[in-house]
């Protein structure tokens, strides 16, 4: 449906829920009326007449305009915050609770209104999204077995569950879910399914969340097999002004890795990371970290020490989304295993990606196509890990929000 049709529609609905005036409301002049419909797209003329409409004691008649101002100018936080207010007001917690968590997202002050939507809403809550898409490769073993491109099929689904916990001032326990399954037309071993389940609460204390978690993940390996790790983590957030927030986690895990794998790596894995995000005006943000990761196991030749650094932005695009993110890792080894004569392996590896979201209304509500590219570079002290790989996927996106 394109944005005129759209427009067209909430007119309509605009004219078709006016109520009749009590004694007691005021009547909106007729000129804002006529107003409305000779420039249904003009978020002025739409904000006058939403205004005057709350000013008469009609919230349900502003609900039109302030749609029809969103969709023209999806980053007008303003306006998506007095959208959120009216919502409330009409009783409709859940649609304004999903307004107050984009604006919170983008570091907009939100006050308490997050807190009272959760708290007038249904307390458990959750969103899916199901993709499915193909990516081509054109070196998937980063330089390891058959360096030729490949294309590989994905299909996964990604969900959210959230229950609010009474007494906590808008505290909840939360579930992420994530699973995805691969299949390439030639490398068969980098096939197979990976996934991670996080379960955790996040509890407020002013600007402060805090949020203890617990964390399992399996990861399919090239060279046979998969590689589980589980372990506890605990993540503050601090949003110190209405634009910015500062991040940091800490974990403590354990790395298994089944018959099939490399034999002599199962460990122990500690991880620490610090991120900082801030928002530049409705369109765009900017995000760094930092972090740590040291993993010891079994055989010392694979224990490794890995520093890392990320840069990244994100920039609405009317109703697409633009982001790009970058990070280097520098892995130390305590060894090599792969030339146990030569000096302790090192890896640095660069990751930069580059995606574009845009959402395609035509087929139903929730409902987007992503296209991706992606570069990778390892380089190492040992020649025969050396390699780069490029991709470029195409995904096709469905959301859900339940209840």
């Amino acid at each position: 449906m394109t944005r005129l049709v759209r427009l067209a529609i909430l007119t309509l609905a605009a004219l078709a829920l006016q109520p009749v005036a009590t004694a007691a409301a005021q009547v909106v002049p007729d000129p804002l009326y006529a107003a409305v419909l000779r420039t249904p797209d003009d978020p002025a003329v739409n904000l006058t007449y939403a205004r005057a409409r709350l000013e008469a004691g009609d919230p349900q008649g502003a609900v039109p305009a302030l749609e029809r101002i969103l969709i023209a100018q999806p980053g007008a936080d303003a306006v998506r915050l007095l959208y959120a207010d009216t919502l409330l007001r009409l009783g409709d917690a859940a649609g304004a609770e999903r307004e107050l968590a984009i604006l919170r997202d983008r570091g907009v002050d939100i006050g308490g209104r997050l807190a009272r939507a959760r708290s007038e809403a249904d307390p458990l809550r959750g969103r899916m999204t199901v993709f499915t898409g193909l990516r081509h490769d054109s070196d998937p073993g980063l330089g390891v077995g058959d360096r030729s491109s490949d294309v590989t099929g994905t299909l996964g689904v990604q969900a959210n569950v959230q229950r609010d916990l009474g007494g906590t001032g808008g505290g909840y326990a939360f579930a992420d879910l994530l699973l995805r399954g691969q299949e390439p037309d030639k490398e068969d071993d980098l096939g197979g399914i990976d996934g991670a389940l996080t379960l955790g609460v996040d509890l407020p204390f002013g600007d402060v969340s805090v949020r203890p978690y617990a964390f399992a993940t399996v990861q399919p390996l090239s060279e046979g097999g998969n590689r589980d790790e589980y372990g506890l983590g605990l993540g503050l957030r601090w949003t110190y002004d209405p634009r910015s927030t500062v991040v940091v986690t800490l974990s403590t895990g354990r790395t298994e890795y089944d018959e099939g794998a490399i034999a002599g790596r199962d460990g122990d894995v500690h991880d620490a990371a610090f991120g900082w995000r801030r928002t530049f005006g409705p369109d765009w943000s900017l995000r760094a970290g930092l972090g740590f990761r040291a993993e010891r196991t079994s055989d010392e030749r694979l224990s490794f020490d890995a520093p890392r650094i990320g840069l990244g932005a994100t920039y609405l695009t009317g109703p697409g989304r633009l982001t790009a993110d970058w990070t280097f890792e520098d892995r130390e080894y305590d060894g090599n295993n792969i030339a146990p004569t030569g000096p302790d392996r090192v890896e640095r590896r660069h990751d930069l990606r580059l995606a574009y979201t845009r959402a395609l209304p035509q087929a139903g509500d929730g409902a987007a196509v992503q296209l991706g590219l992606r570069h990778v570079r390892r380089a190492s002290n040992v020649a025969r890990i050396e390699g780069r790989n490029t991709s470029v996927e195409v995904l096709f996106l469905r959301g859900f929000e339940f209840p």
